[in-house]
């Protein structure tokens, strides 16, 4: 059984289905009143939990082999923020896991936490990396890139008339990450040794660029584009936001102009997986709505949240439609 956190976000549900598309269990944590009715068709199962509970995390882990923890937080609030979800929330998890006996742990984590940048959400995540080191649990830790589809859910706004603004340095160099990879290397990870995997998209290119392409993909006008470049309007504007939006702030600003790149051939080489260029990516998140915004799949899958009920329908991919990597290696 697995058991993978953050389930309804982007990332977590694409492990679901990737896990369910396989013909693993998996058990999905879910937060009472979240929408989870689009994974409905997966066939997974789910725990209503908080990652603020370590009890919910205790009963949760009960019974599961393996742990995917996609959790994560893009904006903080008062009684959901880092120290709170990031740090502590992750501390339970993994000691949740420790007690069960999980095999195996994979985090997903990001580029650049061992940078000690100066912001929250890097540097909670760094110490939840420490924390799960010292379990002694077998794990994977997969620091992941800026990820391709929020440069596209951006310009496809900009399109709309909603505003985009950038806040780090054009000439900063990115290589933005399909979430889908992301998600074959969580699942592909459960294979290989324990490690550290630092993934990054195979395009290596200047922020300015990677912007233009997402653009020029979604029909908007990148001469729209903000870029907030001054330090001192950036600090001015995180006061007036507040703790949660100089963070917010602050995490985009590192993680788009830090120049967080990864050794592409090494990762390749231990993964065995193709990763999906960004011209490729951006055109395939902007192809359709975003994951549980579809108003057909809304109308066709929703149950009533208030007895949290699930129906299930047979996985839409079939197993042998599966990029070939390390868990079809046998197969192939």
């Amino acid at each position: 059984m697995f058991l993978v956190t953050g389930a309804t976000g982007l990332l977590g549900s694409r492990i679901v289905r990737l896990l369910r598309q396989a013909r693993l269990d998996v058990r999905a944590l879910v937060r009472p009143g979240s929408e989870y009715f689009w994974l409905n068709d997966s066939g997974c199962t789910y725990f209503f939990g908080d990652l603020r509970d370590p009890k919910s995390l205790r009963r949760a882990a009960r019974g599961t082999r393996f742990v995917v923890h996609a959790a994560g937080i893009r904006v903080e609030s008062t009684d959901n923020h880092h120290s709170v979800v990031t740090l502590k929330g992750t501390q339970d998890l993994i000691e949740a896991a420790r007690e069960r006996g999980v095999e195996r742990f994979v985090l997903i984590s990001a580029i650049g936490v061992e940078r000690n940048v100066p912001n929250p959400w890097f540097d909670c995540l760094r110490q939840a990396e420490e924390h799960l080191a010292a379990s002694e649990i077998a794990s994977t830790v997969v620091r992941c890139a800026p990820f391709a589809e929020d440069l596209a859910e951006s310009a496809r706004g900009l399109a709309r008339g909603e505003p985009w603004r950038v806040w780090a340095s054009p000439d900063a160099i990115v290589q933005p990450l399909a979430r889908k990879d992301a998600a074959l290397v969580a699942m592909a990870s459960l294979d290989l040794p324990p490690q550290t995997l630092e993934l990054a998209g195979p395009d290596r290119m200047t922020l300015r660029e990677a912007v233009e392409q997402a653009c020029a993909a979604a029909g908007a006008d990148a001469d729209a584009v903000e870029w907030m470049t001054s330090v001192a309007l950036m600090a001015k504007l995180a006061r007036v936001g507040g703790r949660r939006w100089e963070n917010w702030i602050g995490r985009q600003k590192h993680l788009y102009g830090d120049e967080l790149v990864a050794d592409l051939p090494k990762a390749i080489a231990v993964l065995g997986i193709p990763l999906t260029p960004y011209s490729d990516a951006i055109r395939s998140h902007l192809a359709g709505e975003p994951l549980g915004q579809d108003p057909d799949d809304r109308n066709e899958k929703v149950v009533h949240r208030q007895f949290q009920a699930t129906v299930y329908k047979a996985g839409a991919i079939p197993y042998d439609d599966l990029p070939l990597g390390p868990l079809r290696e046998d197969d192939a």
